[in-house]
């Protein structure tokens, strides 16, 4: 496309998704959407997403509901922690803002060194209620005809990308362990055209500021190296009336306005209009258990 469409910078198919509703459901990882040459190249564009979450404890619904900051749901533990200051903490675990165990993460990065991928976990207790074996890069259930629970989707240097867990299988154990999933994922999208993009608005729009629910979409003017010009451009009349009078200023303030007409004249004029989201949402349990054998003790 050699325009930009608005709805789809506006994410108005992502933002009418809910991953409640999926037989799917992404919780851990990144997908890349279709994307076309490079930045800063004209007709450009490109889509991002990156999933987070962890499952809550019911009394803690609140708690999680209040943590709004992207950067405590997209960190990974990597290792268990310890301090003389700070009890264990598993790493699976997951803390609010006041170090509090309010849940605990189906799936963890660890990052080794010398590495420059992380493996990535499955909790294990998920994978020993359901009889869970691993085959290729998919957890199956052999009681279940194979059927598939749990997928590491790669990349082509066999690198996990994501984990999907199917929702019928998260919503029951969900159930079992008295919890909610609390799923957090940014989106971002980015286009590059050579003229004024004709939406209803300029600049910057804000899609929506809820807590939980940040959308915001930017335009701007940029030259062929991707650097931002400056909103108010210096003309060549302008800039010979300054050469006429360099005697009034210090010489560095004419060459920056030589420059800035300059790259005012060659620089292709082209336009990034781009957008970014973070959202949470909240997968619930199932009000029944269908997979799990019942065990007397």
């Amino acid at each position: 496309m050699a325009n930009c469409d608005q709805s789809w910078l506006e994410l108005e198919d992502i933002r009418s998704f809910r991953y409640d509703q999926q037989d799917w459901i992404p919780i851990y990882g990144f997908k890349y959407g279709a994307e076309h040459s490079e930045f800063p190249e004209i007709g450009h564009f490109g889509e991002f997403q990156e999933f987070r979450g962890a499952a809550i404890f019911k009394k803690y619904h609140k708690v999680a509901e209040e943590i709004t900051n992207w950067n405590i749901w997209s960190n990974d533990n990597y290792y268990p922690r310890y301090s003389d200051e700070h009890p264990y903490q598993e790493s699976h675990q997951f803390n609010d803002s006041e170090k509090n165990n309010i849940g605990f993460r189906l799936a963890v990065g660890e990052l080794l060194p010398n590495d420059k991928k992380a493996q990535v976990h499955l909790f294990q207790d998920f994978a020993l209620v359901y009889e869970l074996k691993f085959r290729g890069n998919t957890w199956i259930r052999p009681k279940s005809d194979n059927e598939e629970v749990v997928k590491f989707i790669v990349d082509g240097n066999n690198g996990i990308q994501r984990v999907e867990i199917r929702s019928s299988y998260l919503k029951e154990y969900l159930h079992l362990r008295g919890a909610y999933f609390r799923l957090y994922y940014y989106t971002g999208r980015r286009f590059v055209q050579k003229n004024m993009p004709k939406f209803d608005w300029k600049e910057e729009k804000t899609i929506s500021e809820l807590p939980n629910d940040r959308c915001h979409a930017y335009i701007e003017h940029i030259d062929l190296h991707g650097e931002r010009l400056p909103k108010v451009l210096i003309t060549p009349s302008t800039l010979e009336h300054l050469q006429d009078h360099t005697e009034e200023l210090p010489p560095q303030c004419v060459a920056n306005a030589q420059k800035v007409t300059t790259v005012a004249a060659s620089s292709a004029d082209r336009y990034f209009v781009y957008s970014r989201m973070w959202r949470g949402e909240w997968i619930n349990p199932s009000g029944t258990v269908g997979h799990v054998r019942t065990v007397e003790i």
